[in-house]
């Protein structure tokens, strides 16, 4: 089977998926950037690419825990975690 992403892709999304959409947890391009040591702008790319295929989710107007307005990210999906898991990763 063909992989669906290339490795950036698959890098940005481990780092996704430590904060599954589940959770209400969203990453900034900078935070996906810190977790999976991808240069920023292959960040943007690849989570955008992501979004595009069904494996990351964008959203927007978050709040932290303690009602701090906090922007906008990206959270990896149900299909993301379930690439993780067919590549071995959780």
């Amino acid at each position: 089977m063909t992989m669906p992403v290339s490795e950036r892709e698959l890098k940005a999304l481990r780092a996704l998926g430590q904060v599954y959409a589940d959770d209400g947890n969203y990453l900034s391009f900078r935070a996906v950037a810190q977790r999976s040591g991808l240069d920023p702008q292959h960040v943007r790319r690849s989570v955008r690419a992501l979004a595009r295929k069904g494996f990351a989710q964008y959203g927007k107007g978050l709040w932290s825990e303690d009602g701090e307005m906090r922007g906008a990210g990206y959270c990896c999906t149900h299909d993301g975690m379930t690439l993780l898991q067919y590549v071995g990763e959780s």
